[in-house]
């Protein structure tokens, strides 16, 4: 979406809390190949709905951003 990789989360997730203090990731979805993407988690406090949608979050929660 967009050259970038989202994942939701909650905002009190141990993850969200990592990432306010490192936010260099390194990410490896799980799939057919073998793939780590690498960047800058970005939190968005507020994001599109329909974004937050693509991205399957449910309830209150984060999305965040991977930007290489």
């Amino acid at each position: 979406m967009d050259g970038a990789f989202y994942f939701g989360s909650g905002p009190q997730t141990r993850k969200v809390r990592n990432l306010a203090e490192n936010p260099s990731v390194a990410v490896h979805p799980v799939g057919e190949y073998a793939l780590v993407l690498e960047g800058i988690a970005e939190v968005l406090t507020d994001p599109d709905p329909a974004l937050a949608e693509r991205v399957s979050l449910r309830g209150p929660g984060l999305v965040v951003l991977v930007e290489n």
